[in-house]
């Protein structure tokens, strides 16, 4: 076996809002000890990497930025490939993470003077962008904006209709938080998807693209690690397509009676309390 890893989804696993699942903390370190590489991933756009890094520090979590794949990086990182050489512009809607990495990928954000950052339609009307062919987005982007509003969605249709692509951070329905689950930024999608008649490309989970660069670039291959996750239809299901050890674990979403009608692309290879568990894991690999 080549270099093991262990990829963490964060929200449900690693922690819920912004509380720890108990005893995971315990559970990296005895992982790091054991010379297992620890790796993490979110489909959550809200925050960059390095606000990520910070936000597991307060939980007593220590992680590098280049440990962390996080939507908001990871759609900068795909759209400046699809768009290299060319000077594309954005209309972005979402929080800050995700207006920062677009930023800092090299794109002119078209909506960001609007309302600073987390931008949107705002209080501008259609006229604001009719006839102004030099502001039209190439591109739509959508990830979770707890600020959402119906002005927001009218702007991003207002370039949809003039041939801007759409894409989506992710399609997650829901957010688990500490009071149940919200609104996730697929269902802000959604809307949008609605209005414009346009199928997003999702960039995140399930879509195996992200998962496979964060294991290329810490040279792991899929079949010598494990993907630990919350979810079936996005966590087990990218884990499954990209060959890796599926692990669930009820701290968020899926519980164990959902397995039993789920697809078997989404059936996960091991079921765990908690990811503080993971020494069951690895005891039946081999690993421990």
């Amino acid at each position: 076996m080549g270099k093991s890893g262990i990829v963490f989804d964060m929200d449900g696993v690693v922690f819920v809002g912004d509380t720890p699942v108990q005893g995971v903390r315990g559970a990296l370190m005895d992982l790091r000890a054991k010379g297992v590489c620890v790796l993490f991933m979110t489909n959550n756009s809200t925050k960059t990497r390095g606000a990520f890094v910070q936000k597991l520090r307060r939980m007593g979590i220590v992680a590098r930025r280049e440990e962390i794949m996080c939507t908001a990086y990871g759609c900068a990182f795909y759209l400046r490939r699809k768009y290299a050489g060319k000077k594309a512009r954005a209309y972005v809607i979402g929080e800050g993470g995700l207006f920062e990495e677009i930023r800092n990928a090299g794109f002119e954000i078209v909506n960001e003077s609007l309302a600073g950052g987390k931008a949107g339609f705002g209080t501008a009307d259609a006229e604001d962008f009719n006839g102004n062919a030099g502001r039209i987005a190439d591109f739509v982007v959508c990830g979770l904006d707890r600020e959402f509003t119906y002005a927001k969605a009218a702007g991003a249709l207002w370039h949809l209709q003039r041939k801007a692509a759409l894409f989506g951070a992710n399609a997650d329905p829901t957010l688990p938080t500490e009071s149940g689950l919200l609104p996730g930024s697929g269902s802000v999608l959604a809307m949008v998807e609605k209005a414009s008649g346009k199928k997003a490309f999702v960039i995140g989970k399930p879509n195996a693209f992200l998962l496979l660069e964060h294991l290329k670039r810490h040279r792991i291959k899929a079949k010598d690690a494990l993907f630990v996750g919350d979810r079936l239809d996005i966590d087990i299901a990218v884990a499954n397509k990209c060959g890796m050890h599926s692990v669930l674990a009820l701290s968020g979403i899926a519980k164990r009676k959902d397995v039993k009608n789920a697809p078997e692309g989404c059936k996960p290879q091991w079921i765990i309390k908690s990811a503080a568990h993971m020494r069951e894991v690895l005891e039946k690999l081999k690993w421990a």
